[in-house]
């Protein structure tokens, strides 16, 4: 990140703050860490986390796939020219999972028995067809010794065991040649760091696969331990390429013919995304003082899944304690509750908020203030506009009509 650049392109481009940058050099990064961990495992970029094209292409070029959620997905994955994609979710229209099934490409993870009816339905009437088949399953992980956010809880997604669609899954693959059971998808953590929850999983899914072998002697091709790696960053680094080798290593000596799958989302484009600012006012309450920035939640919308940090000014422990806001949060609605900085800051002063690349393009408002200008940063240097002050222009448009 050269700041003096990226200030140079907005002063050539007569471009206002905020305006938040993609940058594949970061990606560079992710994408580095988890090939050289994972390096005999599928992965696949969960395309829900962000829609921004450029750094969606980066990803298709570096021979990931894209897991999606929904039709909307599945076309901007085609465009992203993915070679490899996995359709999840709930709610498709018949029409769409037609066309996924058509998709040689496509792997279909079936949900439902209208899911399973439409591709029984597809392949009695296309004579030639094969189709790449998984299923999303859950087991009860309250006994799990490390808790995990779907511990005991119930999910929407995903199909019991004892399931009638599960029963009716395992019926087709036996029965049915060109419905090939490509995947068993599972999904439980979020914001991991630590391996216990994927190896627990991952024995007591060995179990039900040996009883599955043994009772109906057909087997996934790959097993998709799905998301929910906590973000990329300096810090947590070290934790990721334990949690990666230690994942890898139980994989392999647990499944001998399986494949492994893993879908990060955040973990891969979060780090990829930072805002430039501007420090707009400045108001101390007691011992801590609170930056006022022209960086808006209405983009940067806070939750407990967010991890925006201060980029510039560098953080600094031994400093003084500040929080970072704009001027419509609520008191649990900061962009960057607690940090600190050891040097000066004025109203003014330059500001970049780092890991930002996740959810931004998606979750992008008007609360408050008008969307960021966008651009995205190749590994040459070259910084491209992808959303201009026309196109923020144009969305106010559409959003509010004369």
């Amino acid at each position: 990140m050269n700041i003096s650049a990226l200030k140079n392109f907005l002063i050539a481009h007569n471009l206002k703050t905020p305006v938040m940058f993609y940058d594949e050099n970061e990606a560079e990064k992710v994408v580095a860490l988890i090939s050289e961990y994972l390096k005999n495992s599928d992965i696949y970029f969960a395309v829900k986390s962000c829609y921004n094209l450029n750094l969606l292409r980066y990803f298709a070029r570096r021979n990931l796939g894209a897991e999606v959620m929904s039709e909307l997905e599945f076309d901007l994955a085609q465009r992203a020219k993915f070679k490899k994609i996995i359709l999840n979710g709930l709610g498709r229209s018949e029409q769409f999972l037609i066309k996924a099934l058509k998709q040689k490409n496509t792997t279909l993870i079936v949900d439902t028995m209208r899911d399973l009816d439409i591709v029984k339905k597809y392949i009695a009437t296309h004579s030639q067809a094969s189709c790449q088949l998984g299923i999303r399953l859950r087991f009860d992980l309250s006994g799990l010794h490390v808790a995990t956010p779907y511990s005991g809880k119930e999910n929407k997604l995903g199909n019991y065991t004892d399931s009638e669609v599960y029963k009716e899954f395992i019926s087709l693959i036996q029965n049915e040649k060109r419905a090939k059971w490509d995947i068993v998808h599972m999904h439980f953590a979020i914001n991991e760091l630590c391996s216990e929850p994927y190896v627990e999983v991952m024995k007591i899914l060995r179990k039900h696969l040996t009883d599955i072998k043994q009772k109906y002697n057909i087997m996934p091709q790959r097993i998709d331990l799905g998301g929910g790696i906590e973000v990329y960053s300096a810090n947590s680094k070290d934790k990721l390429k334990n949690l990666f080798n230690s994942v890898a290593n139980e994989f392999a000596n647990l499944f001998s013919h399986q494949k492994l799958v893993m879908e990060p989302g955040r973990f891969l484009s979060a780090s990829t995304g930072y805002v430039l600012g501007k420090v707009i006012d400045i108001k101390k309450v007691k011992t801590k003082k609170w930056l006022i920035t022209d960086i808006g939640t209405n983009v940067l919308i806070p939750n407990q899944n967010a991890r925006y940090e201060l980029l510039h000014p560098l953080s600094d422990s031994r400093g003084e304690n500040i929080g970072i806001t704009d001027g419509i949060t609520s008191s649990v609605n900061n962009i960057v509750e607690d940090t600190y900085v050891n040097q000066p800051i004025q109203i003014g002063d330059d500001i970049i908020i780092g890991g930002v690349g996740a959810y931004t393009d998606v979750y992008s408002t008007f609360w408050g203030y008008a969307p960021f200008v966008i651009c995205y940063i190749y590994k040459s240097g070259r910084i491209k506009i992808t959303r201009s002050p026309k196109d923020v222009n144009l969305l106010h448009s559409v959003f509010f009509p004369k």
